[in-house]
């Protein structure tokens, strides 16, 4: 029985780690955006960084979707089409509760 119940405790932390990811979108408007600039969603996570981008149309609306699966900090950033990039935010987001 203590086998049992020590085994059980051993896989837990792979059950919290098998979490499916929740899909987050970042919606909004850049006034004075550069036509062809991109939005930039970074995630760091053990040693590597996710990029997730979309493009800012002419009115500087832009929707960013992309993946979380526990409350993390983001940096979000612009890039203009000649490389620069600008107005760099930190963010913190989470994944909806499940209905």
């Amino acid at each position: 029985m203590k086998k049992l119940i020590f085994s059980s405790i051993a896989l837990l932390p792979l059950c919290a780690m098998a979490q499916d990811s929740a899909s987050v979108t970042l919606k909004g408007t850049v006034k004075g955006a550069a036509a062809g600039s991109y939005i930039y969603v970074a995630q760091p996570a053990r040693g590597k960084v996710t990029l997730d981008s979309a493009l800012i149309d002419k009115k500087g609306a832009f929707t960013a979707p992309f993946k979380v699966a526990e409350p993390k900090l983001v940096t979000v950033y612009i890039q203009t089409p000649g490389g620069r990039t600008k107005n760099s935010l930190n963010l913190f987001v989470e994944p909806a509760p499940s209905p």
